[in-house]
């Protein structure tokens, strides 16, 4: 790819990888500058790459962001980044229906090289011809060339909803009663305990009023 800085035309390039013949790039604006994520139209694999113009050496000035990725669903023809570059939507075709499927991946996982990095693809219209998104990253849409005979093509909508797994505590402390003194923190609670008498695993109650307290 190349790099045009636009105050004196100067242009830098740079190699991806060896033998890519890129289908689609897309670009994020990050903290730490912009990155790029390419689909190889060969062999149908993501890169994500970072691109440092302000690195000092010897930092990079291109970097990859963690690994090819592979094992979509179907067959990868083009890549859109969301805004700040948290997660990328892959939008793809089933080499025999040629059905257009949307698959997300993310990205932060793919640059920490963590499992689970795609998520579940959704079905749209056939023979995909391009994704974009809306400013805010709330909407997505693809369009799509239909079957030519009864599906004339059209514009999908994809509505993108995201939730904080940090929430999850929020539920299950709702409602959460106080100490009438707020000077002791419930590790358990034994019902119906009589003083003195043996307490098994079963009379314990780790979830009823427990304070959970994630690291």
């Amino acid at each position: 790819f190349s790099a045009v800085k636009l105050s004196d035309n100067s242009v830098q390039t740079d190699a991806v990888a060896a033998g890519v013949k890129p289908a689609s790039i897309s670009v994020a604006a990050t903290t730490a500058g912009d990155n790029l994520a390419f689909i190889d139209s060969v062999t149908r694999k993501l890169y994500l790459i970072g691109w440092r113009p302000d690195a000092v050496s010897p930092a990079p000035i291109v970097l990859p962001i963690g690994d090819p990725v592979t094992g979509f669903a179907h067959d990868a023809v083009a890549a859109l980044y969301s805004p700040g570059g948290r997660w990328v939507y892959v939008l793809e075709q089933d080499a025999t229906d040629k059905t257009a499927y949307v698959q997300p991946v993310d990205a932060h996982a793919v640059e920490l090289s963590l499992p689970n990095l795609l998520g579940s693809p959704v079905p749209l219209g056939e023979n995909p011809l391009d994704i974009v998104g809306s400013s805010d990253g709330k909407r997505l849409f693809v369009s799509y060339d239909g079957d030519g005979q009864s599906d004339p093509g059209a514009i999908a909508v994809l509505v993108v909803t995201q939730t904080d797994c940090r929430d999850i505590f929020k539920r299950v402390l709702d409602p959460c009663p106080d100490c009438e003194h707020e000077n002791c923190i419930v590790l358990a609670t034994i019902a119906d305990y009589v003083y003195a008498q043996q307490v098994t695993n079963a009379d314990i109650y780790n979830c009823t009023d427990t304070h959970i307290l994630p690291s």
